[in-house]
């Protein structure tokens, strides 16, 4: 239907993070941060999960939830949300044209007989739709929380009427969009993936994803995003991260907000280390780039991960190797 976009990643297939189509669709990845999701009135509305987060804005999970409410109450007249069972008893209040998805069920649609690539780097399954198999599905991305999304994907695809088979061919068709799961490549044997997660739950969902992957020991390079957010969710951090094998921390990188000295990436490893993990902290890149590269083995998974510029670890070291 070629559509427009405007989404928060750049494609892979096509290098950029928007589109002008001709088609009269339009897709956007809408962000709740400073309600700017609230400029929008979707006909099909995706929300694929809600947890305390941008917390320096709304203060508290309560006014968040309360933002999403008033975004699901301006959907367009005939308008459908495309949700989890969860969060489906919380917006069943607000509007009844609701669609659920979940990774095995029960829902509208789900997944099964899910099977993992061996490479790690995908999984093949079969989609139910209101009880009936669809048939299979091959998602080239790792990871179960992309199999949800893909899910997801595929329930707006059939309530827009796109037939089965060429939502197969569509995702068959998908490739990692940049700084989500983005293979950079190999140094020295050691593979290096970035990733942009930032908050704990995509912490672990991408580490998750990353254990699915053969390897030996599983490393992270973490750069947390804003003040705010590591203290906020300190101790979750430290849950997140402790998934890995080794983590290296690098100063959080400040965006919008003013060190205050309350928090810092030293305060984290610290917290790791205490926790019987091998954890450390360096205030530069180079020191980082340095301390990998004398670390690291062959075989290992590298991921450089944060909503920063700590891929610029990652580069530095694929362009000198």
């Amino acid at each position: 239907k070629d559509p427009s976009f405007a989404i928060g990643g750049v494609l892979a297939s096509t290098n950029t993070n928007y589109r002008v189509g001709k088609g009269d669709h339009m897709l956007i990845e809408a962000c709740e941060y400073h309600d700017s999701f609230l400029d929008f009135h979707p006909v099909i509305n995706i929300i694929t999960n809600i947890e305390p987060e941008h917390l320096d804005y709304f203060k508290t999970f309560e006014n968040e939830l309360a933002s999403f409410d008033k975004y699901v109450s301006t959907m367009r007249p005939g308008g459908v949300l495309i949700t989890s069972p969860q969060l489906k008893e919380h917006f069943k209040t607000v509007t009844d044209h609701i669609f659920t998805v979940s990774v095995d069920g029960p829902s509208d649609i789900y997944a099964i007989d899910i099977v993992r690539h061996e490479t790690g780097l995908g999984s093949s399954f079969h989609v139910v739709y209101q009880g009936q198999d669809l048939g299979q599905v091959d998602l080239y991305v790792p990871g179960r929380h992309l199999i949800y999304d893909c899910l997801c994907a595929i329930m707006a695809a059939i309530y827009d009427g796109i037939p089965f088979e060429a939502i197969q061919q569509g995702i068959a068709g998908y490739k990692a969009t940049k700084k989500r799961f983005e293979y950079l490549g190999s140094w020295h044997g050691t593979a290096i993936v970035d990733d942009y997660a930032h908050h704990p739950s995509e912490i672990k969902a991408t580490l998750k994803a990353a254990r699915e992957i053969p390897m030996k020991d599983l490393w992270v390079a973490f750069q947390p995003h804003t003040y705010s957010r590591t203290i906020n969710f300190f101790d979750d951090f430290v849950d997140a991260l402790s998934m890995a094998d080794h983590i290296v921390l690098a100063d959080i990188y400040a965006a919008r907000e003013v060190d205050t000295g309350v928090v810092s990436s030293k305060m984290l490893a610290d917290a790791l280390r205490e926790r019987g993990k091998d954890a450390y902290y360096f205030p530069t890149f180079d020191e980082i780039k340095n301390f990998l590269e004398k670390n690291i083995s062959p075989k290992d998974l590298l991921i450089t991960m944060g909503a920063g510029t700590i891929v610029d670890v990652a580069h530095s070291m694929l362009s000198e190797k």
